[in-house]
């Protein structure tokens, strides 16, 4: 009945799901809902329900969380993205909880299940509100948890570690790299935080959680923690109840928890008897015993814990040991309710009796002997040397070795004895000679080996090597070896060759020193040859020789026997002359000649690349490194060659970079030198000694360096040109002006609207032309910038204006009174030329003025200097003689007029 009822129990546990408390659940079916998220530039969360995993299985359909870059996927072509989707402040309760959710992750490692570097989800959980959050779970391997698992993946975590705290749980996503991604894979789903709902039982009296052990007939007491609520196995609706099983039983209870949720709690109950009987297994026979010196195995069964005695070795239950005498063995077994005894005998076994005997102690290799093994055993078994031997069977043993016969007895115990066996080693290696075939005169040496004795025959020689040199055609050896008794005997031959017949002629027998003869030879197959000075080695039989004096050679013929005989050949020689060149020196810079002179010889010829010449003393420029070789002769028309290499450096190639090519009178020019070492520069360039120097040329120069390899002393020298602009500007005026005249200045020659005119109290006049009246001797300045292939010089030029003053001029009447009517003079003076206020010109003129009438006079000096002078005619209506005279004196008086 008990059984049934917790069985139903069990039904509705599992049944109805009794309820656990949710603290937290977001579905996302319409948004992020609780969920907030922060997010960079090229990313974010985002509620969706329409991309590639929308309507997977694994989650819930109606939408999920997806990291979004570009479209459904998380790249967005180059920039790092990443984004954090929280969940509001959890309390999580004295009892933990658990959290669950979904997701499905694929990136650039692919959907492997393996973890990834690149583009990581992470769960983090922060415990101080959100200042910082902790690694739980991550997709690149620490800490472990998630994967790249390409479809949606159901987990849970315990919080228990956050028990009695506040929480946020976030979801991390970082692409890491930069670069653009295109898979539609980063999703969350259906994330659930549940309290834990847990109870537990006690035993009484021990306050155990662990199930606990009872004697049968005795009783204790279970309790739980839950607070309300009551349902036990047994039927019981109390806190606790009281029971005595009589054999093992787990007993359950249903209640409602500290946390307000249903849970339950099992607790097994051990029930002990009161022990009857132990068993015993021994592995070896009861009734046959054991062996001396083997092992045996004593295990009880039926109690907790067993304790042995009896016998001179200590027993452990089920651990083997090694009984030394046979005993009577009682061991005692214990549990919680009582005690137990059982005893077993065990006896041990005599071993059998083995003696070996060996047909013989000693004997040659290749003998046979026999081995056999008498005693109590019902069984003898050989071992040792080749093996595969049969107790009282002859056979070969091939080595020296000690033999073991294991003799088996009843009950399978074994005794063993040994014996050794001798074997002496018959020789049977066959002797040698080296070599077997020789030249007559020779030795070969004849070796026997595989003895401690020898005796060789003809001669009874007594070592293992001996050395013949027989003359015979054929020639025969035996040689007897021994070891111990162990003997052989064996025969070998020896054949000897002639040596062949050799001669040999030079020819030439008369050469110049180290020219060439030839050597000839017969009577063999190959030759060797060697000479005397120098000293050398060469093969063949038509050498040719050069020797440098009187030379012996010494051929040794070898014919197909590889016999060997020798022959002397000499070749005399004349001195060739010994040539020497003196030069003027063998190191050169380009451009330099050398002269070499030869000596020691007669006549003379010198090659080069330069030609052929026949002289003595011979010169050259060479415009490289080059081998001079001159050939002499002597009386004995025996010639010579000497070789000279002459050195040639190259000189220097000098560049000179100039800043400036054109430049204004006294402009600074920066000259560099490259190409060479050391420098010097000329005069007119500071005589600098630098690779570079500043001039400042006032007309145009020539600069020449002279530029030296410290390391050969080879110099050369380049020149350049800097030339100096000169400004052309020229000013037009005439170079005189009447007092108070106008003169018009125009200067030329530089460049527009650059010209600054010094009329006399600085440069104030901008223009090219400008108009001055000067009234004493006055020097006019012009400033101006002229120009050429991009320089622009400063310049001036003055022009000087000098003074004419202008001429009096007076105009003088006939007389100063005259009558109307009456015409009269007027005279210009002072002046070359004249002109009248009353369009007249010249230097008279006459008026008729009816009036008083001023008459102006213009007068124009050789200068072309003008001034004026002005006079007045009074004119009189002459009504008296004076006024007809109009002078003072006047003798004549006509009245009336």
């Amino acid at each position: 009945m008990e059984t049934i009822r917790l069985a139903f129990l069990l039904f509705l546990v599992n049944s109805f799901h009794l309820p656990a408390q949710i603290l937290f659940s977001e579905t996302f079916s319409t948004s992020l809902g609780q969920c907030s998220s922060t997010n960079s530039v090229s990313g974010a969360w985002v509620f969706a329900n329409s991309c590639s995993f929308s309507s997977s299985g694994g989650h819930s359909a109606t939408g999920h969380a997806l990291f979004q870059g570009s479209s459904c996927q998380f790249g967005n072509g180059s920039n790092t993205v990443s984004g954090n989707l929280n969940t509001p402040t959890l309390a999580i309760g004295s009892s933990g909880a658990v959290l669950t959710f979904n997701y499905r992750l694929v990136n650039e490692c692919g959907s492997s299940g393996t973890t990834c570097t690149y583009d990581v989800l992470k769960l983090q959980i922060s415990n101080n509100g959100g200042t910082s959050f902790t690694d739980i779970m991550s997709s690149n391997g620490s800490p472990a948890g998630l994967t790249n698992n390409g479809a949606w993946t159901a987990v849970s975590y315990t919080l228990n570690a956050y028990s009695n705290q506040t929480i946020i749980i976030r979801f991390n996503f970082n692409s890491v790299d930069g670069f653009g991604n295109a898979y539609d894979g980063v999703y969350v789903d259906d994330i659930i935080v549940t309290s834990n709902c847990s109870i537990n039982l006690t035993s009484l009296p021990g306050n155990s959680t662990i199930s606990p052990t009872l004697c049968a007939g005795n009783n204790l007491t279970l309790t739980t923690n839950a607070v309300s609520n009551y349902s036990w196995s047994n039927g019981a609706t109390t806190s606790s109840i009281v029971v005595a099983p009589g054999t093992n039983t787990m007993y359950s209870v249903i209640g409602t928890s500290s946390a307000n949720c249903v849970s339950s709690a099992s607790l097994s109950v051990q029930v002990n008897t009161i022990i009857s009987s132990l068993s015993i297994v021994n592995t070896a026979s009861i009734t046959g015993g054991t062996c001396p010196n083997a092992s045996v195995t004593l295990t009880a069964g039926g109690a907790n814990t067993y304790t042995w005695s009896g016998g001179s070795v200590p027993v452990t239950n089920g651990v083997a040991f090694v009984p030394t005498t046979a005993a009577n063995y009682t061991v005692v077994g214990a549990n919680a309710c009582g005690t137990s005894s059982s005893a077993v005998s065990l006896s041990i076994h005599a071993l059998p009796t083995v003696s070996v005997f060996a047909s013989t102690a000693s004997l040659c290799s290749g003998s046979a002997a026999t081995l056999t093994g008498i005693g109590t055993a019902t069984l003898f078994n050989w071992i040792g040397g080749a093996g595969g031997i049969t107790n009282g069977v002859g056979f070969f043993p091939s080595a020296s070795a000690v033999y073991t016969c294991i003799g088996t007895g009843a009950k399978s115990c074994t005794a063993s004895a040994s014996i050794p066996i001798t074997v002496v080693t018959t020789p049977s290696v066959s002797p040698t000679s080296n070599p077997p075939t020789i030249c007559i005169g020779k030795s070969s040496t004849l070796t026997a080996t595989g003895a401690t004795n020898y005796t060789w025959l003809p001669g009874n020689a007594s070592t293992a090597s001996i050395a013949v040199s027989p003359t015979a055609v054929v020639n025969t050896y035996t040689v007897i070896r021994s070891n111990a008794n162990c003997v052989t005997s064996q025969t070998l031959n020896v054949f000897v060759n002639q040596l062949p017949n050799i001669f040999g002629i030079a020819t030439p027998v008369l050469v110049c020193a180290s020219k060439p003869s030839t050597l000839s030879v017969g009577g063999a197959l190959t030759y060797t040859w060697t000479g005397q000075t120098p000293s050398y080695t060469f093969t063949g039989a038509s050498p040719v020789v050069s020797p440098p004096v009187t030379n012996v050679y010494t051929v040794v013929g070898t014919d197909n026997n590889g016999c060997q005989n020798s022959a002397t050949v000499m070749v005399a020689t004349d001195p060739n002359p010994t040539i020497t060149i003196a030069a003027s020196s063998t190191v050169l810079c380009r451009g330099q000649s050398v002269t070499l002179t030869a000596s020691g010889g007669i006549n003379y010829t010198w090659t080069s690349t330069s030609g052929t010449v026949n002289t003595a003393t011979y010169s050259d420029t060479p415009l490289g490194p080059t081998l001079y070789n001159v050939t002499a002769d002597n009386s004995f028309s025996c010639t010579s060659s000497i070789s000279q290499v002459i050195l040639v450096n190259p000189t220097p190639t000098i560049n000179i970079a100039v800043t400036k090519t054109l430049v204004c009178t006294t402009g600074p020019s920066t000259l560099t030198a490259t190409g060479a070492n050391t420098y010097v520069w000329g005069a007119n360039a500071n005589n600098a000694v630098t690779p570079g120097t500043i001039v400042n040329p006032v007309a145009t120069s020539v600069y020449t360096v002279q530029g030296t390899f410290t390391a050969t002393g080879c110099q050369s020298t380049k020149t350049t040109q800097v030339t100096v602009f000169t400004p052309t500007i020229t000013v037009t005026s005439p170079t005189n002006t009447c007092y108070g005249g106008n003169i018009t200045l125009v200067a030329s020659g530089a460049n527009p609207n650059t010209y600054n005119w010094n009329t006399g109290s600085g440069f104030t006049n901008p223009f090219q032309t400008i108009a001055v009246t000067p009234t004493v001797f006055t020097i006019y300045t012009v400033s101006a910038i002229s120009g050429s292939n991009g320089v622009n010089c400063p310049s001036t030029q003055t022009t000087s204006i000098g003074i004419f003053y202008n001429p009096t001029i007076t105009a003088t009447p006939q007389r100063t009174l005259f009558c109307r009517f009456e015409s009269i003079e007027l005279y210009g003076n002072g002046g070359v030329s004249y002109s009248w206020s009353n369009a007249q010109t010249g230097g008279t003129i006459t008026v008729s003025p009816q009036t008083n009438t001023n008459y102006t006079v213009t007068g124009t000096d050789a200068n072309g200097c003008v001034n004026t002078g002005t006079i007045q005619v009074k004119v009189s209506s002459c009504v008296g003689i004076n006024e007809l005279d109009g002078s003072a004196n006047s003798s004549l008086s006509v009245y009336p007029n």
